[in-house]
């Protein structure tokens, strides 16, 4: 991917874990270690009113979750409580959140290539404009 970008990943890691997407995160965080266009932070494990103080205080453009199993997830509750769109994996309850009001959902086995490419895309695009994140907190609200 050739744009400026920063990812900032929060929450605990699970290296220890046996969950088999650990060893193609972590030779996915390797290969953006050369990247000049690519800023990573990892924050670790911190506590949900550090999380939620952080969406406060920050522009976040774009929540990314490529889990491969969830729930109902609560994070991206919270993050469109924030206005902040979402690009998300359709598993679980995901699609209960993620719809064309709130962000943009791609297959559970998806392809990396056309994942970088839905980010250069959404960069151009009417989700990353104000009324785009004021709609998604709307939308939320429609949902409580």
């Amino acid at each position: 991917m050739d744009i400026d970008l920063k990812w900032i990943h929060i929450g605990n890691e699970n290296l220890k874990s046996k969950d088999t997407s650990i060893p193609v995160y972590e030779a996915n965080k390797e290969k953006l270690k050369g990247k000049k266009n690519i800023v990573t932070e990892y924050k670790g494990a911190i506590s949900n009113k550090d999380v939620l103080d952080f969406y406060k205080e920050n522009t976040i453009n774009l929540y990314i979750s490529v889990s491969e199993t969830e729930g109902l997830p609560v994070s991206m509750m919270e993050v469109i409580s924030f206005g902040i769109p979402i690009l998300a994996t359709n598993v679980g309850g995901c699609d209960e959140i993620v719809t064309n009001k709130a962000g943009v959902l791609i297959p559970k086995d998806f392809d990396s290539a056309k994942v970088a490419n839905q980010i250069k895309e959404f960069r151009l695009s009417e989700m990353n404009d104000s009324n785009f994140r004021d709609g998604v907190r709307s939308f939320l609200e429609g949902k409580l």
